[in-house]
């Protein structure tokens, strides 16, 4: 224990300046980036009441915003490994608030609509670059706790933003959810552009090759040397087995943006939490989202980084944790609300996984944004269904309904994540080790 405490306070003990800077500037660009993208989830609620919109209404349009999301992610991964970050990231920011300040003024739901959708691509332009800064500015050993914190970064902005908004949606009224968020960002895009660096203008410390820190570092995919021949872009989706990572990060995204965005309208609707009093829940959901990221950085400490073993226990959580939200989930306001929490904690702690922790293992070929693009457009893609077929299943059906699709999509990521649990025995999947020869 000792030793392992002593391994964590030495881990940032040789950074620069510079590198502790990046890192700070691309965790608050994060979470100034949820500034702009979860506010629509407090905001529901009020925009319905005081603009007469519709469950399906209000569906559509985050399906349609997780829509652009996912076609945005593709192609700022594609121009992420071949661009500088910095001007995506701050084009990205402005672009997004710019967005944001539409959707403040918008005088009825086509310039809503029109905004929020275009809001889309300019978030899908920050988390592909942000991951390739990153691992440009530190190396293998660093980029294991690097993870660690750009998954905090997520909780936070998920926290700031559902607080701020809150807040602001009481006292100035929705529109005020929007427009100040956009304000604070255009301030920060501006520090972005003093400070922010996309690359080290010197080689990094060669922490890697110290004695103790090599044999702990990530590996991927059979143990790739540092310098891996280039793959094409279909030859390099086989290598890393990407339909059955699609399909898990698919059902993730469903699962988690299904109940984060509907979570404040089920309890509002049901009587017990006023729209002025979601103050609760805007304190435990964070608390238990942090919880999450922790508890699955604990587990893949103590598995050796192995995607495959964590992944499948995680999936059988996210499973149970959605068949009880179906079967025991009409029963009464306070489980429904412990057992979405319970997914949400579980699926923000999966999430980092796929966005960050494989895209780091995987950073000897080359295609850091490129694949963290591809993880993020997988689990936007899950999100893009939920929105809309959530929305629409509460108006015709039930919130049962409701709870039934995000069983079924979870069921579906358990049965990917046995596939690819049997790919990591092989050795064939990130952060696994390496078959013997006989």
């Amino acid at each position: 224990m000792k030793q392992a405490n002593t391994q964590r306070r030495q881990l940032f003990s040789g950074c620069s300046f510079l590198q502790m800077r990046m890192l700070a500037l691309c965790w608050f660009a994060y979470i100034f980036a949820y500034l702009l993208r979860m506010n629509l989830s407090v905001a529901i609620p009020v925009i319905k009441q005081s603009e007469g919109y519709s469950n399906t209404q209000i569906g559509l349009l985050t399906s349609l915003f997780f829509l652009t999301y996912t076609i945005g992610q593709l192609l700022s991964g594609l121009l992420g490994d071949h661009l500088r970050s910095k001007p995506l990231l701050v084009t990205g920011l402005l672009l997004s608030a710019c967005c944001n300040l539409g959707c403040a003024f918008s005088s009825g739901l086509p310039m809503l609509f029109a905004c929020w959708i275009l809001n889309g691509f300019a978030q899908s332009m920050l988390w592909g670059p942000l991951i390739r800064t990153l691992s440009l500015w530190f190396n293998a050993r660093q980029l294991e706790r690097v993870s660690f914190y750009m998954a905090l970064s997520t909780i936070t902005g998920y926290a700031c933003s559902w607080g701020l908004a809150s807040f602001l949606s009481e006292r100035l009224g929705w529109r005020a959810a929007f427009w100040l968020p956009a304000v604070l960002v255009l301030l920060f895009a501006a520090l972005l552009l003093l400070l922010f660096r996309s690359t080290p203008q010197r080689p990094l410390p060669a922490q890697e090759h110290e004695p103790g820190l090599a044999a702990e570092a990530p590996r991927s995919l059979g143990d790739p040397s540092p310098v891996v021949p280039r793959l094409s872009l279909f030859a390099y989706l086989g290598r890393i087995c990407f339909p059955v990572l699609f399909l898990m990060a698919a059902a993730q995204g469903l699962v988690r943006e299904g109940v984060g965005v509907w979570l404040p309208t089920v309890l509002t609707e049901s009587g017990y939490f006023p729209a002025d009093s979601l103050w609760f829940v805007l304190l435990v959901i964070p608390l238990m989202n942090l919880a999450g990221v922790l508890f699955v950085q604990k587990l893949l400490r103590r598995a050796g980084q192995n995607s495959g073993k964590i992944l499948f226990f995680l999936y059988i959580l996210i499973t149970a944790a959605a068949a009880l939200l179906f079967f025991l989930g009409g029963s009464n306001v306070i489980l429904p609300l412990i057992l979405m929490v319970l997914l949400l904690s579980v699926t923000y702690g999966t999430g980092p996984i796929f966005t960050s922790l494989i895209p780091f293992q995987l950073s000897a070929y080359g295609r850091v944004s490129l694949t963290a693009g591809l993880f993020d457009f997988s689990i936007y893609c899950g999100a893009a269904l939920s929105g809309a077929i959530s929305g629409a299943l509460s108006d015709g059906y039930s919130w049962g309904t409701v709870y039934l699709f995000w069983l079924l999509a979870a069921a579906v990521g358990l049965l990917a994540a046995v596939a690819w649990f049997f790919f990591s025995k092989r050795g064939t999947a990130p952060g696994s080790k390496p078959a013997k020869a006989k």
